[in-house]
Formats: C-alpha cells, structure tokens, sequence
C-alpha cells in the first residue's frame, strides 16, 4: 500500500487485532482515522472484511427504498408493516455499516480497537433480532396475543444487547471457574430466542403430526423419496443445518 507499510503479525499483541493464523499483510497501528479510510482502497487483510460489509450496507440501504415504496404498497399493507420491516432492515443496517466501520477504524489503537469492536458486537446483536422481528411479525401475525408476547420479549433482549457492551468489565468477566463471558452468554441467549418462537409456531399449526411439517413431499407424491428425500430426512437436514 502506498505510503504504508504492512506488517506482519509478529509485531503485534491480541488486544491489537493479531491472528496467529493470519500472518501478514496486517496495517500499522496507531494509523490516524483519514489514513484508515484510505486504507480500505488498498490490499490488506481487512479489505474483503470492509468491502463485504460496506456493500451489505449499500443493498440494505436499497431494500430499505424498495421493501416501503415498492414490496409493501403493491399489497396494500399498513402502517405497522412498513415501521417493522424498516426496523428490521435498520437492524442490518446497523449490523453492516458497524462491522466495515469496525474493520476499517480498528488499528487507530487499542482503546479504540476495542471500542469499535463493542459497537461490532452490537450491531450484530442488532441485525440478528432485526431478522428476528421481522420472523415473529409474519409467523405470528394471525395470533396477536402471542406476537405481543414476542415483540416484548424481543425488546427486552434488545435493552440488554445495547447495555451488555458499555460495561468496561464486558471482555474480561466471566462467570466464576468457566471461560463463559457476557458475550457468551448474549448470543445464547438470542440462539435460545431464535429457537422458542419457531417451536411454538410449529405447535401452534398442529405440531409434529401436522402433514405439513413431517410428510411434504411424502405427501405429493407417494413412493417417489422411499429412499432419499422423504420430508423426514429434510427433518434431520434442517435441525443439523440449525
């Protein structure tokens, strides 16, 4: 890179960002912001991880426009459409623009590396439950007590995915004779949550003795996946892929 030299990982420490796999092509630290900016147009080895996310955050952008002035009016939905699904692409947004900021701004030093990588960490958190939203909204759209229930709970988590990374303990901290920290214990926390909803909205439709949960496919047409391909197998496939 022109004007920088990149360095290899022997001359950093792991609260610098170092990868003891990743072994060279690792920008300066102590780099000032504009040059950080400038360093995303050149090769190193946190372009794919900016460019990928930058450009995340550009097709998200576009969705925002074409999901409330194209998708939703064209069926006629309300106002509380439009305000779940901008805040559920807002929440992917977040999760872009914070990871590519993170990956660009990182090497200003440590303080800072650290601060960005907490606002990394949110913004996942925040894309994750954005995701979550929008799931719960339409799976549970017929049934408006649960969805309350839901869109509470969602927000809850929400409260504590956002306080969770300011505590200044929040790397450090685990619980006592375990390597389990906060950060752990968040995102099992939202996998729990991604999983409670999708159970209950299986039961809610019959259950596991509903023909459309364990016989699809089977059920069109009889004989055809004997051996591979019955919807049973795709059971096993989905909850392995899970």
């Amino acid at each position: 890179m022109r004007g920088i030299d990149l360095s290899a990982n022997t001359q950093f420490t792991k609260p610098s960002g170092k990868n003891d796999y990743v072994i060279n092509h690792y920008r300066p630290p102590a780099m000032t912001r504009k040059m950080c900016a400038k360093s995303a147009f050149h090769i190193n080895n946190e372009t794919i991880n900016i460019w990928s996310h930058l450009l995340g955050f550009i097709y998200f952008t576009y969705q925002q426009y074409y999901t409330n002035y194209i998708v939703l009016p064209s069926v006629g939905s309300h106002k509380a459409d439009h305000f779940v699904f901008t805040l559920s692409i807002f929440g992917m947004q977040m999760c872009m623009l914070l990871s590519a900021s993170y990956h660009t701004f990182g090497c200003t030093s440590i303080e800072m590396r650290q601060k960005w990588l907490k606002m990394d960490i949110f913004g996942i958190s925040a894309g994750l439950l954005g995701m979550y939203l929008n799931g719960i909204y339409t799976a549970f759209f017929c049934f408006q007590d649960h969805l309350t229930s839901y869109i509470y709970i969602l927000l809850g988590i929400f409260v504590i995915t956002a306080y969770v990374p300011t505590r200044q303990d929040f790397f450090e901290r685990k619980i006592v004779g375990s390597r389990v920290g906060l950060l752990h214990i968040i995102y099992c926390i939202i996998i729990t949550f991604g999983i409670c909803p999708t159970v209950h909205w299986v039961f809610l439709h019959g259950g596991f003795d509903s023909d459309h949960v364990v016989t699809k496919g089977d059920f069109d047409v009889p004989g055809k996946f004997d051996v591979v391909g019955c919807s049973h197998q795709w059971w096993h496939i989905f909850l392995l892929e899970q």
